[in-house]
């Protein structure tokens, strides 16, 4: 036995599985060069073409004509027409946190929760069509709830 096996007998007092253990005792009966390991629990070949089979993509999806099933949790956008009435669906001192264009903050400015489109963009000067445009944006965003 060499110098750095006494050395290590010495400092590892740690109680030993019986793994351990029967490791150690495989060891010293074999070669310097000799490593004894346990077969895992399960097949390590099947094991790796499951992880690789889990990497593919998805199979691509044929199309339909059928119409699909919408799940509780899928967000719905309605129409922004002249006769919606926008709110302010965040807080109207963090909308500074946004990327929100000049002319849909000036259109924010006039959004009270009362006043239809039609009517901010009467006050605002820009036309209906921008307005709506740009307040579909904004609800799309989550800026912006309608009714």
């Amino acid at each position: 036995m060499g110098y750095r096996e006494n050395i290590a007998r010495v400092i590892d007092r740690r109680p030993k599985s019986i793994r351990r253990m029967a490791a150690a005792q495989e060891s010293e009966g074999g070669g310097a060069g000799d490593v004894v390991t346990a077969r895992p629990p399960f097949d390590p070949e099947e094991f790796a073409r499951q992880s690789e089979r889990a990497t593919l993509p998805p199979p691509p999806r044929t199309p339909s004509d059928a119409p699909e099933l919408v799940s509780g949790t899928m967000e719905v956008f309605w129409a922004v027409d002249a006769s919606t009435i926008p709110s302010l669906a965040v807080a109207r001192d963090d909308l500074e946190w946004f990327d929100i264009p000049p002319l849909a903050r000036q259109l924010l400015e006039h959004v009270d929760g009362n006043a239809a489109i039609e009517a901010i963009s009467a006050r605002t000067g820009i036309s209906l069509v921008d307005a709506s445009n740009l307040f579909d944006d904004l609800v799309r965003e989550g800026i912006v709830a309608v009714r």
